[in-house]
């Protein structure tokens, strides 16, 4: 079977990609004590008793007269329990700690306006096949079309016909040997050329009767992602 190619020329390509206490003040040394003397240790001061009934009491003292004298009580300590009612603590002077307005019980303190959330970056979509300049490429089967090979893998993406497209659609010989060495086919033996029928298969890969295969890019006609050929393996750029 006759090649339907038109060979134009061959290139060899390498690919590369604080807490304050207060004690209570004890006013006790303001006072001076009266010695009664006469007073039996046994016997309360001011007491009655036999010996010294009310409104006499006995000074003991030399030359006293025998004048009474009302009974001396001495001031009632702070740190003594005399069954009395506590009298207002004097004021120690210290600042009063300020009070903070916390709302109605239960209600939460305004922390300040909430930060704006940013939305979550987009997911880039995954390829299954060979990433190159922003396409997921992959190599069809025999008499597979790239719309076919693309179906499970988000359709043809547009940008593809300008990388192995023809020279008016974008493409260039270059990229389409970058993107065979991606798929990890050998570009040493990459062709242009053109076919003389109206199958743009663009960069792909022949199989003639004989079994050997050759890779070629075309220069015309346009690349179409609807063609197929039998003896034909095509470059196809899918969107994942």
């Amino acid at each position: 079977m006759a090649t339907p190619y038109l060979r134009v020329k061959g290139l060899a390509l390498a690919a590369a990609v604080t807490t304050i206490s207060c004690n209570k003040p004890d006013s006790s040394g303001l006072y001076e004590p009266i010695d009664t003397g006469s007073v039996p240790a046994e016997t309360p001061a001011g007491g009655a008793s036999p010996d010294n009934p009310p409104g006499d009491i006995e000074t003991g003292g030399a030359g006293g007269g025998g004048g009474s004298r009302p009974p001396v009580e001495g001031p009632v300590s702070r740190d003594t329990d005399a069954g009395l009612p506590d009298a207002a603590l004097p004021d120690a002077g210290l600042p009063s700690a300020p009070t903070v307005d916390a709302g109605p019980p239960g209600a939460p303190r305004d922390a300040g306006p909430e930060p704006p959330v940013q939305p979550p970056p987009p997911v880039e979509p995954e390829c299954g096949g060979a990433l190159v300049d922003g396409v997921c490429w992959y190599l069809g089967e025999l008499d597979q079309a790239c719309d076919t090979v693309c179906a499970a893998h988000g359709g043809v993406e547009p940008a593809s016909s300008a990388r192995i497209g023809t020279p008016e659609q974008g493409g260039s010989i270059e990229a389409c040997a970058a993107i065979l060495e991606a798929l990890g086919e050998p570009s040493a033996s990459l062709m242009e050329g053109f076919r003389e029928d109206d199958l743009g298969f663009g960069c792909h890969l022949f199989v003639d009767a004989d079994g050997a295969t050759s890779a070629w890019w075309l220069t015309s006609p346009a690349f179409s992602p609807t063609v197929s050929n039998p003896n034909a393996r095509l470059v196809c750029g899918c969107a994942r």
